[in-house]
């Protein structure tokens, strides 16, 4: 059970890690274009 609780916790992680990563890169993107 909590190692199932720690998989889901991981899980959220990754997929927060990987949404801020694509925040990241479209900042760059649009930063690049109004220049």
């Amino acid at each position: 059970m909590l190692a199932d609780y720690y998989k889901q916790q991981k899980s959220k992680r990754q997929i927060i890690e990987a949404v801020n990563s694509q925040i990241k890169n479209f900042n760059l993107i649009s930063r690049l274009r109004k220049i």
